[in-house]
């Protein structure tokens, strides 16, 4: 297990809190994306890990995620067999954590 950390948005989790199947996907993607605030999956191995059908992942992901909420933004991979999932802020949220730890250093 890893020693990661992240700050989420209080608007986000409000919104997640409505609706469980888009927290499960969000709170997935904040635990497997890379330094960039990206990952790269495929709907059938996603919904394996999340223990959910494909198309359940995919609507919410797409429909919920990022369309309704702009959460993430999602494309298909150039050999269009994945999607690569990107936070929308990422660099503003990596902004806020440098502070942060900036800030508890100091202490």
């Amino acid at each position: 297990m890893s020693n990661k950390w992240f700050k989420t948005y209080e608007d986000d989790i409000r919104l997640l809190l409505k609706d469980p199947t888009a927290l499960q996907i969000y709170n997935w993607v904040r635990l497997n994306v890379d330094e960039n605030g990206t990952m790269t999956s495929g709907r059938n191995k996603a919904a394996e890990e999340l223990d959910i059908e494909p198309k359940t992942f995919q609507k919410a992901l797409h429909d919920r995620l990022c369309k309704r909420w702009g959460i993430f933004e999602a494309a298909p991979s150039p050999n269009g067999k994945f999607t690569i999932i990107k936070f929308r802020d990422w660099e503003k949220i990596q902004t806020i954590l440098c502070r942060l730890s900036t800030w508890f250093h100091k202490r």
